[in-house]
């Protein structure tokens, strides 16, 4: 991924679009999504990726299943792009999209935090459960997956219906 040069480029003002890919067959995805190849990295080059961004530049990924480990994982990413003034697109969950001058509508935030918050609830329960640690850590990994997956089923393209649609 390349990083930024503001101080010899002219069009330091201009906002960039970011890719981020977990394999490398979902890089086709984000080209699609009018992502350069230069500025595509992989879920371990996630903390360069977010230093370099600024306001007015979008993350674009493939889908929040590949994004995200958890519900609380894509909450906390998804804030912190918020708060960099950046945007965020999703090439299959496009409910989720938001963009500095378009938020992040409240009920969508309420519910990526109901998601987290029930997530981390089960992990709690499960991590108190008298169940051999083994147990505990397969299932608290299996909750995690589930909550992304929920995420997924609830917000893809054609997840929520208009009225009449």
């Amino acid at each position: 991924m390349a990083v930024r040069d503001t101080k010899n480029s002219g069009s330091h003002n201009a906002s960039r679009k970011y890719g981020v890919i977990c394999r490398q067959e979902e890089a086709c995805i984000v080209r699609k999504m009018g992502v350069a190849e230069k500025d595509t990295a992989g879920l371990g080059s996630l903390g360069a990726l977010f230093s370099c961004m600024r306001a007015g530049d979008t993350l674009c990924v493939p889908g929040v299943a590949s994004f995200a480990s958890s519900a609380g994982d894509l909450w906390m990413k998804m804030q912190s792009l918020s708060a960099r003034g950046a945007g965020f697109q999703s090439g299959s969950e496009r409910y989720l999209d938001f963009s500095c001058t378009s938020p992040l509508p409240a009920v969508v935030a309420e519910t990526l935090k109901a998601f987290a918050s029930r997530e981390a609830g089960f992990v709690s329960w499960v991590q108190c459960s008298r169940l051999p640690e083994a147990a505990k850590m397969a299932l608290a990994v299996r909750i995690r997956v589930e909550s992304i997956a929920g995420i997924a089923l609830v917000f893809q393209n054609n997840g929520i219906r208009k009225k009449g649609g």
